[in-house]
């Protein structure tokens, strides 16, 4: 059990009728859940390696960062205050640093990149595969806990978008 009284569900500890289960009542109860991650689905390597990407990245030189600025896709990199998450309490944008990070296609992310990190851009697109792969499985798990039923597998989010379920879906 975490500080906060939420439960730390393992997402791999039991059947996924089971964990879908502990998933909604947490979520019924508490409003959030909170995972334990022990390398089955997220390599802690990858992990360390995401960290250490992004502090490259945000290391990388203003004028790249500039160049990457977030266009109307939303992707791209927003500087310290560009970004105000909460504009009815808030006099002034976040402290922080971003950059959204859209689709590859052929290994290719498909918007602007720093210099920096372009070599890295395999290394990035197969954190975005396990982080893909996790938020699906999450989704699937918390659909076993509604008691929802389950779609055919798709191999990303926007693919859902244009799925069509085969017939007696």
């Amino acid at each position: 059990m975490a500080q906060s009284g939420i439960p730390i569900i393992d997402i791999n500890s039991a059947d996924e009728a089971t964990i879908g289960k502990q998933l909604v009542d947490a979520a019924e109860e508490h409003g959030f859940i909170y995972i334990r991650n022990l390398g089955h689905d997220i390599p802690v390597e990858q992990i360390d390696e995401a960290f250490a990407l992004s502090k490259k990245l945000f290391g990388a030189p203003i004028e790249e960062k500039i160049a990457c600025s977030i266009q109307t896709n939303n992707r791209g990199w927003g500087g310290l205050g560009s970004e105000t998450l909460d504009p009815t309490s808030q006099k002034v944008g976040d402290m922080k640093e971003v950059f959204n990070i859209g689709l590859f296609k052929d290994g290719k992310l498909q918007q602007p990149l720093p210099p920096t990190i372009i070599p890295d851009q395999a290394r990035l697109e197969a954190f975005r595969d396990v982080c893909t792969a996790m938020c699906s499985k999450l989704l699937r798990l918390i659909g076993n806990g509604l008691g929802v039923r389950a779609l055919p597998p798709t191999t990303t989010f926007p693919s859902a978008y244009t799925h069509h379920p085969r017939p007696g879906w």
